[in-house]
């Protein structure tokens, strides 16, 4: 769905690589995409996956990157564009909850959080 709407949005101006980033630069105007947004843990350098109950050495730092579709499609539509881009999602409140919040105000995207609160 996230995909959907950011292809209708910026339409017909992503037609080449280079005159669609170009026209996606100069696009304009407010955005939203609705859906998921999840944290993508990335443990790189391991050399296979470790057995039950047991643990496997990685030798790179484990990274914690945004995720999801439409987390993905609004950072990139704002990194591509001079326009405003709102998500609207559902996060939880613990560290990865404030996490994708942090992350999408520090690359310029408005979260706007539809969690029920219990």
């Amino acid at each position: 769905v996230a995909t959907a709407l950011v292809s209708v949005a910026v339409g017909r101006r992503l037609r080449s690589s280079r005159r669609g980033r170009a026209a996606a630069r100069r696009a304009s105007g407010r955005y939203a995409v609705v859906g998921d947004a999840f944290v993508d843990v990335l443990a790189s350098g391991v050399k296979e996956l470790p057995g039950w109950n047991s643990d496997a050495l990685a030798t790179s730092p484990i990274e914690l990157k945004a995720g999801g579709s439409a987390m993905n499609t609004s950072l990139h539509l704002r990194e591509l564009s001079e326009c405003e881009v709102e998500l609207h999602s559902a996060l939880g409140r613990d560290e990865f909850g404030a996490f994708l919040r942090r992350e999408a105000a520090r690359r310029g995207v408005a979260l706007l959080d539809h969690a029920r609160s219990s």
